[in-house]
Formats: structure tokens, C-alpha cells, sequence
């Protein structure tokens, strides 16, 4: 029987197994190959002290150009041990770079002279949405694939979904770098991940991920999801719920959390979903404690009734991730968000009447944002903080700063013009992978200095009324570091 080893580069959540490893895992058991797993963003934070990893992080997410030596050194050491000495046992070595934040590690592991050397006798697959991010700046030509194929790096490259292609390089097919295409393929016909294997005590949740769509119904100008996947697609309701229970009586797990983008992208679809999935706990007591989360959209009152809420309620969502962006509505409408002041209103006394808490991300200093939007949001922590005591708005993530993501359509040229971006003291490219640095002609007020003043009053503001932040210190350490290098 041939063999898979599977690996997840950093950087991607410590909270539960990467979904790209169980996605793999399930298509190899359709194919009779037998599978490691390897989290190597778990090797490394068991390898590192907070303040290591922070420094490993600044490289990652582009904060800082270079990462310290004898951080690199540990990395080295880990892949030797785990991925080098091991590699020859293996027909497969098979590599999931979720996003650019995954840029840098891989292209320095990946072009290690004794993994990739000519007499190798297994294949390199590398997949994941950073393998389609550029490497020489956000305008660049070069994707981190195509940069590997090049320099026979890896055999195979995989862009979008995976299932089906890989399936066929498991089979023995020579393809080399597969490129989305209208994606015809019906999510529905993919193998259920295979978790089994799994260490769940390496992950902070006992938890699961699971998928119900792909792609998304927006087109927010600063996510790259569209550069992934260009078409949205959805599960039929009640596949999910037979995955559901699925892991639930092979692994014991109770709780879920999905991938999608959106899981009210479809709203009829994710209606019937949450009554089936109540009906089916009403009827086998073993269901009870089912539960789920995932990421959302504010919408209308006309498109999610207060019935679909409570559906919502009695199905198990117990918490929804919302990039609500900004309190200007102004600005979310430049994002093309989509979504009114009163939209997010309606929503929030939703959830509150059925005890579904919410986490908002922001995002701080969005090109054309001007003193009076940012006046909006400090005035939206003081709107929306009686939400927070009761524990519905679970807690807000500012982030950083808005950052230029290669991929995302505030990189595309018209957007560039529009806006009359550029990156100071040069003539060239934005940084590859993602720039933090950037200014903006067009509001020349902007600038870094002023958009970290900015999140730092939002900061305060959040604290003063007793707001949870998530990650708060890690943001700011990112912050003070952005400071520096001014």
C-alpha cells in the first residue's frame, strides 16, 4: 500500500485540526493510501516560547522582512527531525499552505537541497490558498507555485479544490500545476474528512472543522476568497448533517466549526440545515449537546426572518464570527460590504433574544477612512457595549492595521489607481505577501503613524467600556514593532 505523509505549515489557528489535513486524510482513504499526519504549525509552538513565536509571527504575517537566526535555526532542527529523516518511508510528502502568511516558511523549507534533491523517490503535492499569493510583491507574476514547479521544488501543485486532483495524483497522474477553473465540480461528491489519527490534545478545542460551502457571496475588497474560489457553492443540508454525526460517533466530538466564508451564504439553504439538524437532536438524545459556530453576514430583515434565528437557536450556533469592519457605514460600503447600521442592529437584538454571542472583527485605517469614520467606530464601542455585559458580543478583535493582501481586489491595478497607493521610498512592487507600510495619495493624512493612533484610541476605547478583545496583547506587541520600524 502506498503511503501519504500530510503536513500543515504555519501559520493557521492552535485551536483545532487544520481542516486541510482531514480533507487529505478522506481522499486517501477513497484510495487505499495509507497517511501521517503532521501539524508542523504544532511542532513549532511546542518548540517555542511566547515571545519566539511572536518573533517567528512578524516574519510570517510580513511585519518584519527577516526572521532571527536561531528561530530559523529550531525550524531547521524540527523539519530534520520530523519531515527529512522521515521522508524516504513515504510515496507521498503532501503540503497544505493555507494562506500568505505561509509564504515565507515555505519557500525557505521547501527549497532544502536534501528534501527536494533530483534522486528523490516521493512526490511533493503542495495545495492551499498561499500557493497562488505572489512572491515578488502584491503586482508581481510569480506565484509560490508556479516559483516551485520552476525550480523543481514539488511535482504537483494544486490551486482551489483539491479533492479531485489530488485523488487523481494519488492514482498516478503526471499533472503538474492545476488552476482553478469554473469549478463545476459538486461539493457534494467529495470524500467526508478523516480525522481519525488526529491528536486532538495538540488543539486547545475539542472540536471539528467542517464545510458546508465554498467560495463566497461577496466580493469585499480586501479578502481573497474570490482569487481561491470564484464560485460559491454549497453542501446539500443534509450531507452536513450526516458528516456531523459522522464524526460525532467515530471520534466522540460534540462541537463544529465551519469553514465557509459564510454559512448563511445560502439563507434558504442554512434555514433548512438548522431544522433539520434540530429536528434530528430532537429525535436521538445522543445529539443533545451538538454544536456548532461559524463565520456570518449581517443581513436584512427580510432575508433572515427572527424564525431563522431561532432555528439558529434550537440547532446549536452558540457563537458567530462577523466581519462587521467598520461602525462607518460609509466605509463598509467602500469594502462592499453590503450591510446598513441598522442591518447590524437588527442582528445583534437577534442573537441577544436567543443567547448566540457574536465576535466582530474590525478592520483600522481602510484607504479612504477619514477622522470623522473613525469618530463612527469609537462611537459604535459606546453603542454597542451594553451587548457585551450580557455577553452576546462576546468580544471584538481589532486586528492591526489594514494591510495589502496580494490576491485581494485593493491590489488590482484599477484599485491601486483609484485609491493612488504606493509604498514609501521606493518605485517598486508592495512588499510580497502583504504590506503594512502602504500610502495613500488620495488621504494623505493617512499614514501609518495616524492609522496606529487610531487603533490604539480604538484600544482604549474598547477597554474603557469593558469590552473582551481577542488577542489583544499579540496586537499590540505587532503594533509597537510597526512602530519601530517607522
Amino acid at each position: 500500500m502506498k503511503r501519504a505523509l500530510l503536513i500543515n505549515l504555519p501559520k493557521t489557528d492552535l485551536m483545532v485540526p487544520p481542516a486541510a489535513l482531514g480533507v487529505l486524510a478522506g481522499v486517501c482513504n477513497e484510495n487505499n493510501v495509507d497517511y501521517d499526519f503532521l501539524d508542523f504549525n504544532v511542532t513549532l509552538n511546542n518548540a517555542f516560547n511566547d515571545d519566539e513565536w511572536l518573533v517567528m509571527d512578524n516574519w510570517l504575517t510580513g511585519v518584519t522582512d527577516t526572521c532571527d537566526q536561531e528561530i530559523i535555526n529550531t525550524i531547521n532542527e524540527k523539519w530534520q527531525r520530523t519531515v527529512l529523516d522521515r521522508a524516504h518511508e513515504y510515496d507521498f510528502i503532501c503540503i497544505s499552505v493555507l494562506s500568505y502568511w505561509g509564504l515565507h516558511i515555505a519557500m525557505h523549507l521547501l527549497s532544502e537541497p536534501n528534501f527536494v534533491n533530483e534522486s528523490r523517490k516521493y512526490k511533493i503535492v503542495i495545495g492551499g490558498g498561499g500557493c497562488q499569493n505572489n512572491i515578488d510583491g502584491i503586482r508581481g507574476s510569480t506565484s509560490l507555485g508556479e516559483w516551485l514547479l520552476t525550480h523543481n521544488y514539488v511535482d504537483h501543485v494544486v490551486y482551489g479544490d483539491g479533492e479531485t486532483t489530488f485523488a487523481e495524483i494519488l492514482q498516478g497522474s503526471n499533472q503538474t500545476l492545476v488552476k482553478p477553473t469554473a469549478q463545476e465540480n459538486d461539493l457534494d461528491s467529495y470524500p467526508i474528512p478523516n480525522y481519525k489519527g488526529i491528536n486532538f490534545d495538540d488543539y486547545k478545542a475539542d472540536a471539528v472543522f467542517i464545510t458546508g460551502s465554498r467560495g463566497c457571496v461577496r466580493k469585499c475588497s480586501f479578502c481573497d476568497i474570490e482569487t481561491i474560489w470564484p464560485v460559491f457553492r454549497y453542501r446539500k443540508a443534509e450531507l452536513i448533517i450526516e458528516e456531523i454525526k459522522r464524526h460525532y460517533y467515530d471520534l466522540g466530538v460534540e462541537h463544529f466549526e465551519f469553514t465557509d466564508s459564510l454559512i448563511n451564504g445560502s439563507v434558504s439553504n442554512f434555514y433548512k440545515f438548522n431544522c433539520l439538524l434540530a429536528e434530528e437532536k430532537a429525535r436521538n438524545s445522543d445529539l443533545k449537546n451538538i454544536s456548532y459556530v461559524g463565520q456570518f453576514i449581517a443581513r436584512p430583515r427580510h432575508q433572515m426572518l427572527p424564525i431563522h434565528y431561532e432555528a439558529m437557536y434550537h440547532a446549536g450556533c452558540n457563537q458567530l464570527t462577523i466581519g462587521i469592519e467598520s461602525f462607518s457605514e460609509r466605509v463598509r460600503n467602500e469594502m462592499k460590504k453590503k450591510f446598513s447600521n441598522q442591518d447590524i442592529d437588527y442582528h445583534i437584538k437577534q442573537c441577544a433574544r436567543w443567547g448566540i454571542s457574536n465576535i466582530w472583527l474590525m478592520i483600522v485605517g481602510y484607504p479612504t477612512e477619514t477622522l470623522e469614520d473613525h469618530m463612527d467606530n469609537l462611537k459604535g464601542i459606546e453603542r454597542y457595549a451594553p451587548y457585551a455585559k450580557t455577553g452576546v458580543l462576546e468580544m471584538i478583535r481589532w486586528g492591526t492595521t489594514l494591510h495589502y493582501i496580494d490576491g485581494t481586489p485593493l491590489t488590482r491595478q484599477h484599485m491601486i489607481d483609484r485609491y493612488q497607493i504606493y509604498e514609501p521610498g521606493s518605485d517598486s512592487n508592495i512588499r510580497p505577501g502583504s504590506s503594512y507600510t502602504w500610502k495613500t495619495a488620495n488621504n494623505p493624512d493617512l499614514t501609518l503613524q495616524e492609522r496606529i493612533r487610531r487603533r490604539l484610541e480604538l484600544h482604549s476605547k474598547t477597554v474603557e467600556y469593558r469590552i473582551p478583545q481577542a488577542r489583544p496583547l499579540e496586537d499590540l506587541l505587532i503594533l509597537d514593532r510597526m512602530a519601530e520600524e517607522i
